[in-house]
């Protein structure tokens, strides 16, 4: 009986380490510039102090700095608004990735979530340009303080295109949960474009 009680004293508290460490990933290890007059901003018109506001991201300080997911390897990269050559509207985001780091939630990227009807059909939308990187674009229904995910759809590719691809994902918010996350990250050397991101509700 007594290992059973310890059996179950190391799973409870391996799931609440699990769960505080999927809380702060929310939001404790990405910066984010608010402007609620900007709205969702999922195109990256609205630019301050040189980054896309309402969005968290993985800088460099955050990735290295991050004491919960140590990294053993630094992540070192640029991110950069671009005004010429968007496919949508005028900006698009630009990572140059000298090294990504490792581990979880060490890698270049960003995210963001929002409040959704449980049991909404979304359809995610976005353009990419990509040479080198590996990227993955995480969209997943989600509950607040990092329930969930229930479900989440996954684009992981690494192929080189020099021109603008779009890709399209769609996702139901189950009846348990009520937001949409969207998260970027990229891994490996490169240079790594998106723009235009849409949301709509079917």
């Amino acid at each position: 009986m007594k290992n059973t009680h310890k059996r179950r004293w190391l799973v409870n508290s391996t799931m609440s380490i699990l769960v505080v460490a999927i809380m702060l990933g929310a939001s404790g290890f990405g910066k984010m510039i608010r402007d609620k007059s900007a709205g969702d901003n999922l195109g990256f018109e609205t630019v301050k102090k040189g980054m896309p506001v309402n969005w968290y991201f993985y800088t460099p300080e955050s990735i290295n700095n991050n004491n919960l997911f140590k990294p053993r390897v630094k992540a070192d990269f640029d991110v950069a608004v671009v005004n010429n050559g968007a496919k949508e509207g005028k900006n698009y985001l630009k990572y140059t990735i000298r090294n990504s780091g490792d581990g979880v939630r060490n890698h270049p990227g960003f995210f963001n979530e929002y409040i959704k009807r449980p049991g909404t059909t979304c359809r995610v939308g976005f353009w990419v340009k990509n040479s080198g990187c590996k990227y993955t674009v995480n969209i997943s229904a989600v509950r607040p303080k990092g329930g969930g995910p229930c479900k989440t759809a996954l684009v992981c590719d690494s192929a080189d295109n020099a021109e603008w691809k779009h890709i399209v994902v769609v996702e139901k918010i189950c009846a348990t949960m009520d937001r949409l996350r969207i998260e970027v990250q990229i891994e490996q050397s490169g240079v790594f474009s998106i723009d235009g991101i849409t949301i709509e509700d079917l």
